[in-house]
């Protein structure tokens, strides 16, 4: 079945209770798929409930790099970083079978769900950046995808280049202001719901977007 209507999940962070929450939420929605753009470790919060939820819920998720130092054993003196006796068994087979992309049919066309640029993890499009210059994105202009959604950068973003549909859902972390993005690829709109200040999920902006081929067309906030 194309995917009309999914929902995604950025960075996750061991943000649990955040994510619970948004889990939550979504579940009151007509929704396709909900899908994740990895970075589940590494933070303040309970990785290893991150993981239950998202398998729970048969969220679609991708490998991010603080996965792949975690898996590795890299990276470990980082603030905040997942200490390897606070997962379980469950969560370490949850972690390591994940892909660094997935491939989702979408009426829209193809689109790739990543962490970074396609199967670079650490390559990031940041809102302003000038596509033209962004190597890693040229196979992505050349291939049969419409629409790549990522992460890495906790900021959320919608923006569009021949042909391509870039979206990112941020970051459920603080340092992003923690946002969950909706995508209505019939109506051709992108709706985010944002975390106040009392942890409750609200309405964010709502965001139409061009049709693919179009210029540079999209926004950030």
């Amino acid at each position: 079945m194309s995917v009309r209507r999914f929902a995604a999940i950025g960075d996750v962070h061991a943000e649990d209770g955040r994510l619970a929450k948004a889990l939550e939420r979504l579940a009151l929605y007509r929704l396709d798929a909900i899908l994740c753009v990895g970075d589940v470790v590494d933070g303040r919060g309970d990785p290893a409930r991150c993981c239950r939820l998202l398998q729970k819920a048969r969220v679609q998720t991708v490998r991010g790099n603080h996965e792949r130092w975690l898996v590795n054993g890299e990276m470990r003196d980082l603030p905040m970083a997942t200490a390897d006796m606070t997962m379980d068994a469950g969560s370490w087979a949850f972690l390591a079978q994940l892909p660094a992309t997935r491939r989702i049919d979408t009426i829209a066309g193809p689109l790739l769900l990543c962490h970074g640029i396609g199967d670079d993890d650490m390559a990031r499009v940041l809102p302003d950046d000038p596509l033209t210059e962004l190597g890693p994105l040229a196979q992505l202009l050349a291939s049969d995808y419409e629409i790549v959604l990522g992460g890495h950068t906790h900021q959320r973003m919608v923006r569009g280049a021949s042909g391509l549909t870039l979206l990112n859902a941020g970051t459920l972390a603080p340092d992003g202001g923690a946002h969950v993005l909706i995508c209505d690829l019939e109506q051709r709109a992108v709706e985010f719901l944002d975390f106040d200040g009392d942890e409750h999920l609200v309405d964010g902006p709502r965001y139409e977007f061009g049709r693919p081929g179009d210029d540079i067309w999209g926004g950030s906030w």
